[in-house]
């Protein structure tokens, strides 16, 4: 499961999160209010998504469970596999605001050692 911050400049409601869902992944299969599950997604790579928005912490949590890759290659799935991470990255740019760019630029800072976050041993 990640966890994605929504931008302030983005606004969801609930009827929009349902659409964007359905769109981007397949009809909802179980609605608990904020949370989502799409049992059947509508790329054969993928096994579950899981969507869940907390509105008064503004984030997403995203859980895409993917089929093994033995399954893929075995059913000849290969080619729909830059499909999924198309869908998924368009799903994240329409409820976040941020790009896969974005994203990776914040992760680098976040993650990526500094002069400040090296500790030296000595």
């Amino acid at each position: 499961m990640r966890k994605y911050k929504i931008s302030d400049n983005v606004l969801i409601e609930e009827k929009n999160i349902s659409k964007i869902i359905k769109s981007n992944f397949g009809s909802i299969s179980k609605k608990d209010e904020n949370k989502f599950v799409v049992n059947e997604p509508n790329n054969p790579t993928l096994e579950k998504v899981y969507v869940e928005i907390k509105y008064k912490s503004d984030i997403i949590l995203l859980d895409i469970e993917e089929k093994e890759l033995s399954e893929v290659k075995s059913n000849n799935l290969l080619s729909k596999v830059p499909e999924a991470i198309k869908s998924k990255n368009k799903f994240l740019k329409e409820v976040t605001g941020t790009t896969v760019e974005d994203r990776k630029n914040k992760w680098r800072k976040d993650v990526m050692p500094t002069e400040e976050n090296i500790i030296r041993v000595e």
